[in-house]
């Protein structure tokens, strides 16, 4: 059975906004524990850290073939986000990558949002 045009569209971002959301919580979680002086446990690294490989891999697909699926918008925006966090992994301390990291990330992650929005035509209504 075939998926229509629009659920694989639908699909599509949401992998990509769960991929940007996988990837904010390892930054997220290693500045907390960099906030609180304490080490993230062992179990919670590995964790953390193959969830962001496999998001970087979701990320890297759709701003690679993105223009297939979802809009040349999102797509342009997926790459201006790699190079945010090549940027970020240029940083001269932990801390500084990590900072920069998330701050990519929620940024992307707020404009492929907005944009996933405008490409599905969801709007909202306040009644």
């Amino acid at each position: 059975m075939r998926k229509s045009g629009g659920k694989k569209k639908a699909e599509a971002y949401e992998h990509i906004i769960g991929a940007l959301h996988d990837h904010k919580a390892f930054s997220d979680t290693y500045l907390e524990a960099e906030y609180k002086g304490k080490d993230v446990p062992e179990e919670t690294d590995n964790m953390l850290r193959k969830n962001s490989k496999q998001a970087h891999l979701v990320i890297e697909r759709a701003a690679n073939m993105g223009g297939f699926i979802i809009s040349k918008k999102a797509q342009d925006r997926l790459r201006r986000y790699q190079k945010e966090a090549l940027e970020a992994s240029n940083s001269s301390s932990w801390f500084e990558y990590l900072d920069s990291d998330l701050a990519a990330a929620s940024s992307c992650m707020d404009d492929i949002i907005q944009i996933a929005k405008e490409d599905l035509r969801i709007r909202w209504f306040c009644m």
